[in-house]
């Protein structure tokens, strides 16, 4: 009896490339309906003293989306880094309840001759993320001076620079940018209020007030995410809208705030990690108000 069904070697093959990407579509939409956005932002970030840490921040069991993209933590060695304005910081204290960090450069935690030398302008942090606490002022940290430099009474100290013939370093009080002529580098940093002139001729105060480091205070998702935790959500942050948004129980969607009896809006981008996504579709993206 012939056959109803054809051939199957009637059939043009697959290319592999169809394949591949058939293969990692299907790995995408398994991970849309599998991420457990609620239970993974639940979990709080802990790494040496600095324990129980959440939104805005992400980072070491906190996955993309759980926190603003330039608010990752890094645990090294039980200490904590976050990187500013492509500067890494140590964070030596974290007060959730107040919103504050206290930072450090971390390329001086082990004097003032860093290896590298990171020019810094008169402004170190994001004010899109952070505003700085009262009680600091600006020191300016001159490097690969020569003989000429023109505020040379107090605080003279050695520091080589690769490729600089002059190894002379000041202090200056205030934000500077490079002296031309005279200096090559210049570092500035925040140290505190009652650092005074005298003790630029100090170099172990001027080393422990850097070391010490300064406050600031985050100044983005405090209000939608106490309205998010009231309503029985865990709060994270949609990567493709640039905004915060509440993970929901029972919800692989975000949503303003939580509610028992609501759905997840249609059309709502999963916020999955990129980790976990190469391709993304959107058709009608929606937005929060």
């Amino acid at each position: 009896m012939a056959s109803h069904f054809p051939d199957p070697s009637s059939f043009p093959s697959m290319p592999l490339s169809y394949m591949i990407i058939l293969f990692i579509l299907l790995n995408v939409i398994s991970s849309v309906h599998t991420f457990d956005y609620f239970s993974s932002c639940a979990n709080q970030f802990s790494c040496g003293d600095l324990r129980n840490v959440g939104f805005p921040f992400w980072g070491d069991g906190r996955p993309e989306g759980c926190g603003y993209p330039d608010l990752y933590l890094k645990c090294t060695g039980n200490l904590t880094y976050i990187t500013i304005k492509n500067i890494s910081y140590l964070v030596k204290e974290v007060h959730p309840e107040k919103n504050t960090l206290k930072i450090a450069r971390a390329e001086y935690s082990k004097g003032l001759c860093p290896s590298q030398f990171l020019n810094t302008n008169t402004d170190v942090i994001d004010h899109n993320l952070f505003d700085y606490l009262s009680g600091y002022q600006n020191l300016t940290l001159f490097y690969g001076c020569n003989v000429g430099f023109p505020w040379k009474i107090l605080g003279l100290f050695d520091c080589p620079v690769n490729g600089v013939a002059d190894t002379h370093a000041y202090p200056l009080l205030g934000a500077w940018v490079p002296i031309g002529g005279f200096c090559k580098y210049s570092v500035v940093v925040p140290v505190p209020s009652t650092f005074t002139v005298a003790d630029l001729a100090n170099l172990q105060a001027i080393g422990e007030a850097v070391k010490d480091g300064f406050e600031v205070k985050w100044t983005v998702g405090a209000k939608e995410c106490n309205e998010c935790l009231q309503s029985g959500g865990v709060c994270g942050y949609v990567y493709d809208l640039n905004k915060p948004t509440c993970y929901c129980k029972g919800s692989d969607s975000g949503s303003r705030v939580c509610d028992a009896d609501a759905k997840a809006p249609q059309g709502y981008p999963r916020n999955i990690p990129r980790s976990h996504c190469p391709f993304y579709f959107l058709e009608e993206p929606w937005s929060l108000q």
